[in-house]
């Protein structure tokens, strides 16, 4: 048999048809290509546990449009539910004062801005108060400072 030659053997082994082959060969890469995506999309799927939040922590400054609604949601929703009885969800409320606020100059909105900076600032202290608190020993050591037990035990060992 020449090296040009391309006829087969007789003692090779019948080869299979070309669309039996192609398909082996596809079901072999979809194989792989499973077991190799297969732990990457388990990392995928784990959610990364939440810090959980410190409830001694001091609430979060409010934005003036946060406030502007607290104030007013209560009369946005009894006249929605004025005009729609079967009104259950706070979407439609959420909407209205939306449209409200928008509609708002901003002389109007003034008060709601300053309410806004003194919660800013309120949220400052008391962060600033928190991270203190929050050094050494934890909250206990700086609660007896505060109270002035602490002068009161030194005292009392010397």
């Amino acid at each position: 048999m020449t090296t040009l030659d391309t006829r087969r053997a007789p003692d090779a082994a019948p080869r299979r048809p070309a669309g039996v082959r192609t398909l082996w060969l596809l079901a072999a890469l979809l194989v792989l290509a499973a077991v190799m995506v297969a732990p990457l999309m388990a990392e995928e799927g784990k959610k990364k546990k939440r810090k959980k939040k410190d409830p001694n922590a001091p609430k979060k400054a409010l934005s003036a449009f946060i406030l502007f609604s607290n104030a007013k949601r209560a009369e946005v929703t009894a006249e929605l539910k004025a005009a729609n009885p079967d009104m259950k969800g706070v979407a439609e409320v959420g909407k209205k004062l939306g449209e409200m606020w928008k509609a708002l100059s901003d002389a109007e909105k003034e008060p709601f801005n300053k309410m806004a900076a003194d919660d800013k600032e309120r949220y400052a202290k008391a962060m600033e108060d928190y991270k203190l608190t929050q050094g050494g020993e934890g909250t206990q050591e700086t609660e007896r400072e505060m109270d002035g037990t602490q002068e009161a035990e030194v005292k009392g060992e010397q």
